[in-house]
């Protein structure tokens, strides 16, 4: 969980089982720009296994998105983040998956959630045999059930429609294994209308040059119409276009595209990894998109597609401890301007400012927090940041040039490949504000006194606090 806000939030958690019994799970205080991290196994063992599977219930007073909340479930090397959702931020009566689960060790699955206070009616139909309905049935407030198409297909979708009220019924749907689990596509509510989609950061393994790494992007034409997609892998180091194919999608059609020729794998410049973002770009609107790597050791890392129009001027996120992962943050230009961005870290007992940075025009920035902590370059009140980080948070804003980026933070057990990871879909309005230090200064005219200044901007919702820290005379 993290905090957004400048005053603590006190929230309440419990656990549901899959019928939809409670277990209280504590209340919790989250400080200002701060993250709180619990081991559910940990609070549910006592309770008994039939609580091991269900859902999550977060309550607390405020705002919706003065707290946000995220899940990661982690199996074998494989780690996948599960968002939570409002009800409020969950529109409509209709959700629509869609996956392709080729080259994995794992079956498609939807789980249902029940967010309401009354019985909810819904139908799950089969994009693999079309008109023909799989579920029909009531949940219960509280309960969740599991789905798993039953189809042979590798590539597949399927909808859902319910009878309750907009935000009652939640989804997940991913493909699970014995030892794998990897996302799928998910959306909630109306198809997207928007036609062109980013996804920052694709780790291409430049150590396979016969392609067994690769790069997957699975699009779906949810429409009814003929569509046409143009899918674009960009150098996230110098923005050229390694590579690019068109396709077109029959109506309800989904397609996978593996992007990995060799000419892309012997034209990177990095030692090991080069990360490029792929680009997808839709002749009408109702194309959902989704995507995957799998690298030469089996290991998959799901990649999340975002909508051009979601680019902001600002993030924040939390960091995990590094003594357990490893955290990066990545920051895609999408204009051809450059962009001046600074960045600020905050923990219980200490802060450090970074930057500025400049993001030249079609190109990626990633942040490594383990280099900073090894570079161990002081700030310009010097500070430094602790090798010893028991987690944090960190925020981001635009300084100047373009403000068309996006923005994710990702993270990785320190014994796997696989990353899961958070998003900024947004910046809110900004309060400017200064201070000095000390906070009264007295000198006749002629003389110079010192003293410390410090700008930063309060925004609301996404962001709160100091983005730099200036001495002045």
């Amino acid at each position: 969980m993290r905090r957004a806000r400048p005053d603590p939030q006190l929230s309440r958690i419990s656990r549901l089982s899959a019928a939809g019994e409670v277990l209280p799970l504590g209340r919790y205080s989250v400080e200002p720009s701060r993250h709180l991290a619990l081991v559910l196994r940990d609070l549910v063992r006592p309770a008994g296994r039939h609580f091991f599977q269900g859902s999550l219930r977060l309550s607390f007073l405020g705002d919706t998105g003065t707290l946000q909340a995220w899940v990661v479930v982690r199996r074998g090397r494989q780690a996948i983040e599960i968002s939570c959702q409002a009800p409020s931020e969950v529109a409509g009566s209709e959700l629509t998956a869609f996956w392709d689960s080729s080259g994995l060790p794992g079956r498609p699955a939807v789980y249902l959630l029940n967010a309401g206070n009354r019985n909810v009616r819904y139908n799950m139909a089969s994009g693999g045999q079309p008109g023909s309905v799989l579920v029909s049935t009531t949940i219960a407030p509280g309960e969740r059930h599991r789905i798993t198409p039953p189809t042979a297909e590798t590539r597949g979708w399927v909808r859902v429609r319910h009878d309750g009220d907009p935000g009652s019924l939640i989804a997940t749907a991913m493909v699970e294994g014995p030892k794998h689990l990897s996302g799928a596509g998910l959306v909630h509510g109306t198809v997207e209308v928007a036609t062109e989609f980013e996804v920052v950061r694709v780790p291409l393994d430049r150590g396979q040059a016969d392609g067994s790494a690769q790069a997957v992007v699975t699009l779906f034409n949810a429409s009814t119409e003929l569509n046409r997609a143009t899918v674009t892998v960009v150098s996230a180091v110098t923005g050229q276009t390694l590579d690019e194919v068109t396709r077109s999608l029959k109506p309800r059609e989904v397609l996978s595209l593996r992007l990995s020729p060799p000419r892309l794998a012997h034209s990177l410049d990095r030692p090991t990894v080069e990360e490029a973002r792929v680009r997808v770009s839709a002749q009408a609107p109702g194309l959902l998109v989704a995507g995957r790597s799998v690298l030469a050791a089996g290991e998959t890392i799901d990649h999340s597609f975002f909508p051009a129009g979601d680019a902001h001027a600002a993030g924040s996120y939390p960091v995990l401890p590094l003594e357990e992962f490893d955290v990066d943050l990545t920051l895609a230009n999408l204009d051809p301007e450059d962009s001046q961005v600074v960045a600020q870290f905050f923990w219980d007992g200490g802060a450090y400012a970074f930057g500025p940075v400049t993001i030249p025009g079609g190109t990626s920035y990633r942040l490594s927090v383990a280099d900073v902590v090894q570079r161990a370059d002081p700030d310009v009140l010097g500070r430094t940041l602790p090798g010893q980080l028991p987690g944090g948070f960190l925020k981001w804003k635009v300084m100047s040039g373009s403000r068309r980026l996006l923005g994710r933070t990702e993270a990785r057990y320190r014994d796997s490949s696989d990353a899961f990871g958070f998003n900024c879909f947004g910046c809110c309005y900004e309060v400017p504000f200064g201070t000095i230090v000390p906070d009264f200064v007295d000198f006749e005219p002629g003389q110079s006194p010192l003293f410390e200044a410090s700008m930063g901007t309060i925004r609301a919702v996404e962001q709160w606090g100091l983005t730099r820290s200036y001495p002045a005379r």
